[in-house]
């Protein structure tokens, strides 16, 4: 067994050690409101019809100006990924979601992964 002496060389004080948890809401309040600062996702933006907006968040993001052939290969990848949910999605009402989880293979393995760490995370 450890010598006591040396492992309270290791730890910091019991102030220091209290207020470091009791510190987390603040970290997470200000990352809110820093959030406010944050583009609006590119794909939200052509989710609501805004493609003029998306087009210039792409490209602020990617440092490249806008009529850059990655910047529109991108958007194009957006538009056509959107096509194929809405397609997928097209009809089920409120079993949409439901239908994206199981059916598009990108969202089933995150949804077995959330699923995964869950469990794992009882051990």
């Amino acid at each position: 067994m450890a010598d006591p002496a040396l492992l309270s060389l290791d730890f910091p004080s019991y102030d220091v050690r209290f207020s470091l948890p009791s510190n987390y809401p603040d970290l997470i309040a200000s990352q809110a409101g820093l959030s406010f600062w944050a583009p609006e996702s590119p794909r939200w933006l052509i989710q609501q019809g805004r493609e003029d907006d998306a087009h210039r968040v792409f490209s602020r993001l990617r440092h490249m100006p806008d009529n850059d052939p990655y910047v529109i290969a991108e958007l194009t990848g957006v538009h056509e990924q959107l096509e194929r949910e809405r397609a997928l999605t097209d009809g089920a009402g409120f079993c949409a979601p439901l239908k994206e989880l199981l059916f598009l293979p990108d969202m089933r393995y995150r949804l077995l992964l959330a699923f995964g760490l869950g469990a794992a995370g009882q051990w």
